[in-house]
């Protein structure tokens, strides 16, 4: 029989699996939408002068980043068993939401968020 307190263990751990998917499922969207919108106006900065990378990277990779790492700690941290056992599972669970949101990212942008960022805006010079 399983102690109350191994039962709320599991219980924490599976709020925060939820609350991290949500999160991490929300940030690579919105990296996704960033992306698309940055190299959409890309030609247009560079003909200016400038670039939208920095704010590329300000508006997508940091949040993306941010909430990639908070939602790893809370994984660690609320995870059942000793502290090796919580470390891989959290640790598994991130690389789980991290793949989910790369796909997610992916299929919201039509397939072009590879293309995106391997090729760049597309602009010459």
């Amino acid at each position: 029989m399983e102690s109350g307190s191994g039962r709320r263990g599991r219980a924490r751990f599976t709020l925060t699996v939820f609350l991290s998917a949500v999160a991490v499922l929300v940030a690579w969207f919105w990296f996704a939408v960033v992306v698309e919108d940055t190299w959409g106006d890309e030609c247009k900065a560079r003909a200016a002068g400038q670039s939208g990378v920095g704010l590329l990277v300000a508006l997508g990779v940091v949040p993306l980043v941010l909430v990639t790492l908070g939602a790893a700690a809370a994984l660690v941290a609320f995870a059942p068993g000793r502290r090796g056992a919580r470390v891989l599972r959290g640790l598994i669970a991130t690389v789980v939401l991290t793949a989910a949101g790369l796909f997610l990212a992916w299929w919201a942008s039509g397939g072009m968020l590879v293309a995106h960022l391997a090729l760049g805006s597309g602009c010459l010079g």
